[in-house]
């Protein structure tokens, strides 16, 4: 392993480390642009914590833990195990993706950007598009 390879990697744990740590303080961690590490399959995640779907870029929260190589069918497709992680702030609006349930509604003051490409700022808790309930949302500038 040459110094790029050993930097690349200290790099990478130190962001998982921090993503982790802001988590764990109940902040966001895309407010502090640290990213998101990429959810591989055969690794072990706790509850809270937070990846991105390697080809989507869409930031996936762990509802539980589990440990994907003992149960290769789970993974953030699945929406009782991951729900897509919303953004705080208009800089950190990612796609719209349609609520299964209470656990991963919008909540008040959580920023979407909707299939019409333009970004959205829930007024109250809904699991409804701009489409079905344009009262619960405001359209960003």
């Amino acid at each position: 392993m040459n110094e790029d390879d050993k930097l690349t990697r200290f790099l990478r744990s130190l962001i998982v480390f921090l993503t982790k740590e802001v988590v764990n303080a109940g902040g966001d961690p895309a407010e502090f642009d640290l990213g998101f590490p990429v959810y591989k399959q055969n690794a072990t995640y706790k509850a809270g914590e937070i990846f991105r779907d390697r080809e989507s870029d869409q930031p996936f929260e762990c509802l539980v833990d589990y440990d994907g190589s003992v149960h290769p069918d789970w993974n953030q497709s699945v929406a009782t195990i991951w729900k897509p992680h919303h953004g705080k702030d208009k800089e950190h609006a990612y796609p719209w993706s349609t609520p299964s349930g209470a656990h991963d509604l919008y909540k008040s003051g959580e920023f979407m950007t909707f299939t019409d490409g333009s970004i959205y700022k829930a007024l109250e808790d809904t699991a409804f598009s701009p489409t079905d309930l344009p009262t619960a949302w405001e359209k960003q500038v």
